[in-house]
Parts: C-alpha cells; sequence; structure tokens
C-alpha cells in the first residue's frame, strides 16, 4: 500500500491537492492507497517514528504555527529515507528546502500540472529504492541497495563504496570507475570528478566547484566541467518554479 501524507493549513488546497493525487492514482490503475489530511505541522510531527509508514508527504511551506521547512527538520529526525515534496503559493521559494532531500517544489496556481509530473518521479524513484546490485568485493560477496551508496571513490586502481549509515564502513574492490558508472547510470549517479561517482539524492548542494554532501563532505569539481555538472544536478532536482 502507498501511503501519502498532505500537510497543509488551507483546507480549500488540501481538499485540491487529495483530488488531485486521486485522480492520478485513479488514471494509473493504483487503488491500493491511503491518504492523510493534516492541517498544521505540529500535528504531522505528532506522529515522530509513526511518520515511517507513509511513502510521500506533501507539504505547504508556509503555515502560521510551524512553517514547512521547520516541518520537515522535525521528519528527518525520525526517516532519513520518506520523500517529501514543498507546495507554496509563492515562487520565491528557498533552496533551502533541498537541505531535506526535497522530492519537488510545486506552486499552487500550477498544482495540476506540478502534482503529474511530481507522481511521475516519485514513482521511478520508488523503484529505484527498491534496486539492489551484487558485488564481489575484497571484503566478500555482498548484495546492496543502490539508493543507500553514497558515492563511489577510486584511488590507485581501488574503488571505495561509501553506504549510507555506516560511515565507517567502506566496501572496496579492484576495478575502474568508468565501469561501475556503467553500471549504476540509470540510478541518478553523477561524475563529479575522475575520482569521483555520486549519488546525487545526497548532495547538498554545488558550490564554489565543491559538491556539499548532506553529511557535510565536500567533493572537488574540476573547473572546467563545473557548469556541465551543476546544470546537471539542478535538472535532476527537477526545480518546478
Amino acid at each position: 500500500m502507498i501511503k501519502i501524507a498532505i500537510c497543509d493549513d488551507e483546507y480549500i488546497y488540501t481538499a485540491k491537492t487529495e483530488k488531485i493525487i486521486k485522480n492520478i492514482l485513479y488514471e494509473k490503475g493504483i487503488s491500493n492507497y491511503e491518504i492523510n489530511i493534516f492541517h498544521s505541522g505540529i500535528e504531522l510531527n505528532e506522529l515522530k517514528h509513526g511518520i515511517s509508514e507513509y511513502h510521500l508527504v506533501f507539504i505547504d511551506i508556509h503555515m502560521d504555527r510551524q512553517n514547512g521547512f521547520d516541518t520537515a527538520k522535525n521528519i528527518r529526525k525520525y526517516d532519513e529515507d520518506i520523500f517529501i515534496v514543498f507546495i507554496t503559493a509563492f515562487s520565491d521559494y528557498s533552496l533551502e528546502g533541498y537541505k531535506f532531500d526535497a522530492l519537488r517544489f510545486i506552486v499552487k496556481d500550477s498544482l495540476k500540472e506540478m502534482l503529474w509530473e511530481c507522481m511521475e518521479n516519485f514513482f521511478m524513484k520508488l523503484r529505484l529504492k527498491s534496486s539492489k546490485i551484487t558485488m564481489v568485493f575484497i571484503e566478500g560477496r555482498k548484495e546492496i541497495f543502490v539508493d543507500k551508496i553514497y558515492y563511489v571513490e577510486s584511488n590507485k586502481h581501488k574503488l571505495y563504496f561509501k553506504l549510507v549509515k555506516s560511515i565507517d564502513k567502506v566496501y572496496s574492490l579492484y576495478g575502474k570507475l568508468d565501469e561501475i558508472e556503467s553500471k549504476l547510470k540509470e540510478y541518478d549517479f553523477l561524475r563529479i570528478h575522475k575520482s569521483y561517482l555520486v549519488n546525487m539524492r545526497f548532495i547538498e548542494s554545488i558550490e564554489r566547484y565543491k559538491v556539499i554532501m548532506l553529511n557535510g563532505e565536500r567533493l572537488p569539481v574540476p573547473r572546467v566541467n563545473y557548469k556541465i555538472i551543476k546544470d546537471r544536478f539542478f535538472e535532476n532536482r527537477g526545480t518546478c518554479l
């Protein structure tokens, strides 16, 4: 079952968002779903660990009692993987939202069109989430979720796989980064450097010839490829505004 939460203190928009999402799910032939409505960020955050039951959460940025960014910050304390979509009535949104690995930003004036594109992207990401690859590492044969690979580093003919929630756990093997790049091509990985292949969902920002990861790590970007890499990153983020 797909579980979706909508959090907005404007009742007219919670109803409108719910109706559009139901129509999209109907068009896709999906009947096994549940949509729950929350009229404040505080109400949603009361779920705490219960938020992990949801696959997708729509959050209005401009709510009176608790804004959308603060709501998302609290959600991320309990769940790092849930998909978050920010909804706003204004086009001057802040890139601050991408600190919470936002799937999309949607403008209320273009709700219907943007929701269709957003849901398409959600289903694609959901499929990728369950994708696994089997690799023969020096540490042994392992089956790992592609979505849990933070980045792959090449160093002296050796590849190091850094995994999410395993900061000190790095799997390694002998090989070429080009081969791994080809293997992970369909999974939103970005070659930012001859030595780094990065999972784009864990990039916080790209600035001053550095990729800043969500964990604070800063990885180098060659000056000659900087604009191309930055453009690819924002294209993948699907900046809708």
